[in-house]
C-alpha cells in the first residue's frame, strides 16, 4: 500500500504587504515510515522530559490530545540541543517540491522564500503523521474542558438524603 500524501499548492496571498514568494509552487508531503515515524515520536518524547513540565492529571486524560496540546507547551520549555535536530529532520524527511514537469525534488531549503510557507509544510507533516489538524486539536480540547466542567458541576459531592 502507498503512503499517504498531502499536496501544498502555495496560494498567491500577499503576506506584509508583499507578494508571496513562494506563490504557485507545489510541495508534496509524504508519510514517513512506520519506523521512521515511531523513532522520532520517540526523540520527540524523550526531548520533552528536558523540559520539567509537569503534566496535570485532567490533561493525560485527553489522551493523544493532551499529548498534542502538553507537547507544544513542553517543546518550548526543552532545551534547544534536544528539540533543534527534531525540528530540522522534520521537512526534508517528509516533503518534496513538485516541479512542473511532475518529478519530486528531495526538500532543501533554496526551495522556500516564505516562513508562511514552512509552517504550513510543518502542520501538514504532523496532521499527515497523527491524523488531527490543529483545529481539531483546539476543537476536542475544547470539547473535553466542557465535558469535565459538566462532570464537575453534575458530580454530586454529598450524600444523598
Amino acid at each position: 500500500m502507498a503512503r499517504r500524501e498531502l499536496v501544498l499548492k502555495v496560494q498567491s496571498t500577499p503576506i506584509d504587504r508583499q507578494e508571496n514568494r513562494d506563490a504557485g509552487k507545489v510541495f508534496v508531503v509524504v508519510e514517513a515510515s512506520a519506523i521512521r515515524a515511531e523513532e522520532w515520536g520517540l526523540r520527540a518524547m524523550m526531548a520533552l522530559g528536558t523540559s520539567g513540565l509537569t503534566v496535570p492529571p485532567e490533561i493525560t486524560q485527553l489522551g493523544l490530545i493532551g499529548v498534542a496540546l502538553v507537547g507544544y507547551q513542553a517543546f518550548m520549555g526543552s532545551r534547544e540541543e534536544a528539540v533543534m535536530p527534531l525540528w530540522r529532520e522534520m521537512l526534508p524527511a517528509c516533503v518534496f517540491f513538485q516541479a512542473e514537469n511532475g518529478v519530486r525534488i528531495p526538500f532543501n531549503e533554496t526551495l522556500i522564500e516564505e516562513v508562511s510557507t514552512l509552517l504550513q509544510l510543518r502542520q501538514m507533516v504532523m496532521e499527515l503523521h497523527t491524523g488531527f489538524t490543529l483545529a481539531e486539536i483546539a476543537q476536542k480540547l475544547q470539547d473535553a474542558a466542557s465535558a469535565l466542567k459538566l462532570n464537575s458541576s453534575t458530580t454530586s459531592t454529598s450524600p444523598e438524603q
